[in-house]
């Protein structure tokens, strides 16, 4: 089965994004939030080894926490995470951050009506669980950098 995602090439924020040539992993700060640890652990075990700085939060409060003491390159954010809405979550770091890539995964098929509403809020890309291929969510993360 492919894995199916939606990416946004264009932006509907304020702020300048300078984007020059490819980053390196070492260059891309990850966080993580999702509520699910085995998939956080999942997350975190594949891109650390693979030299990515990457942190994890399973609670909205940790994430945001965590966002207002680090700069992250990208946040893979849980739609569906207890206590906050992931919308919602993404809105309030977008105001903190405006040019933090911000990638929606979510176990939900939700409609593509709200895909397209987290992209025109902001979202960097719409991924659906379960993962097919942790390598094409690395592409995708590579994606949205270009952006």
């Amino acid at each position: 089965m492919a894995q199916r995602y939606i990416l946004c090439s264009a932006r509907h924020q304020t702020g300048i994004i300078e984007y020059r040539g490819k980053m390196t992993p070492n260059e891309i700060k990850i966080l993580a939030v999702d509520d699910e640890v085995n998939f956080a652990d999942f997350i975190f075990e594949y891109f650390s080894a693979r030299g990515y700085p990457i942190d994890t939060a399973q609670t909205p409060m940790d994430a945001l926490s965590k966002f207002e003491k680090n700069k992250y390159s990208v946040v893979l954010l849980d739609f569906k995470i207890p206590g906050m809405h992931g919308d919602e979550l993404m809105e309030k770091m977008l105001k903190i951050d405006p040019t933090v890539k911000v990638i929606i995964i979510t176990a939900f098929n939700d409609s593509a009506v709200n895909s397209l509403n987290l992209l025109k809020k902001g979202a960097c890309a719409y991924v659906e669980k379960p993962i097919v291929s942790i390598k094409h969510l690395e592409t995708i993360i590579n994606d949205c950098l270009k952006s």
